[in-house]
């Protein structure tokens, strides 16, 4: 039993306190280690409170977000930015019918249809072909009961028929173009040319430059004068062709009016060999030097087997188309 005046809980304290008195002072850290101390400290409560924020933050744009979606299912409609479609190809002559498939397959009349654009596409009827103007350079034809679907600013896809591509220029491929079959692919250099295709056959006639079909189990390539066609996995079977002819003889109802007004007869003669295949000859220097420096009169609005017609009845000239060597043979009419 202690007395009151000895407790020994308060003597403890105070030995203790003694004790500490001799102890040498605690050295204060440096001022450097403090500050990265601090540092270390304001960073971790830091994320400790940032991640509690994006707990909350997602808490609300979760609730929000289901919002939006029961919103949508209700009334059917979700917000999207609205895009212009890109134009790959305009319209330079129609004859016939012709018409654009909607989504479920109906088919809309495309009468007063101008502009091409991408994810569009386009059906011939029979006895109809159509002529575009293709984006990046040259001509497309589409025959008489054709599909094309545009894919692409420089790829269309042919689901049936036959179309006809001249590039305008020999030997450049500048005006990209890959025609896409069931069958394969049909890339060109520079060229004119026909891709037809079937439910079992590719078919490719090159008029000019060079074509390359790489088809589903073989590739081809079709120089020109040649025609190559391809069914299913055998080999490729080539045949040599001429320019002109029946096979190429549809294109023309469909040839595009040639440059601007005002250009010399030479010039319209250019432009019916090259949609018809057929060279020219003149029966003399001097009568080449006339076309040279002859207008062509009269808008060109026809085929360009109608327009040599009419430019050598104005010109007061004579032609004849000698079927055996593809020429153009034109004379003086007073000859």
């Amino acid at each position: 039993m202690t007395s009151p005046g000895n407790d020994p809980l308060k003597d403890n304290d105070d030995a203790l306190e003694e004790l500490l008195g001799h102890a040498t002072p605690r050295p204060t850290p440096p001022a450097e280690l403090m500050q990265k101390a601090k540092l270390l400290v304001e960073r971790e409560w830091l994320g400790v409170a940032r991640a509690r924020t994006l707990r909350r933050r997602f808490a609300f744009f979760a609730t929000a977000a289901t919002v939006l979606v029961a919103v949508t299912l209700v009334t059917g409609t979700w917000m999207t930015p609205s895009v212009q479609p890109r134009q790959v190809a305009s319209l330079s002559k129609t004859v016939g019918a012709i018409y654009l498939l909607g989504e479920k397959s109906e088919l809309h009349d495309a009468e007063n249809l101008q502009a091409v654009t991408q994810g569009q596409t386009i059906v011939t009827a029979t006895g109809s072909a159509v002529s575009l103007s293709w984006g990046s350079g040259g001509s497309l034809r589409m025959d008489a009961a054709t599909e094309v679907h545009f894919a692409a600013a420089d790829r269309i896809e042919l689901r049936k028929g036959r179309v006809y591509f001249d590039s305008m220029s020999k030997n450049d491929d500048s005006s990209q173009l890959t025609i896409a079959t069931e069958h394969g692919d049909v890339r060109h250099i520079g060229t004119q040319f026909i891709t037809d295709t079937n439910q079992s056959t590719l078919t490719v006639s090159v008029r000019e430059g060079k074509v390359i079909v790489d088809g589903r189990y073989r590739e081809a390539v079709v120089d020109e004068g040649l025609q190559v066609s391809l069914v299913g996995s055998r080999d490729p079977q080539f045949r040599n062709i001429r320019r002109f002819g029946q096979e190429w003889e549809w294109i023309e109802k469909t040839a595009p009016a040639p440059g601007a007004s005002g250009q010399k007869l030479i010039g319209l003669l250019d432009w019916i060999s090259r949609e018809t295949g057929l060279g020219y000859t003149f029966e003399s220097e001097e009568l080449k030097v006339l076309a040279e420096n002859l207008d062509a009169q009269g808008d060109i609005v026809n085929t360009p087997r109608e327009a040599l017609a009419h430019s050598m009845l104005v010109n007061n000239l004579h032609h004849r188309i000698d079927l055996q060597n593809g020429e153009i043979l034109i004379r003086d009419a007073g000859h």
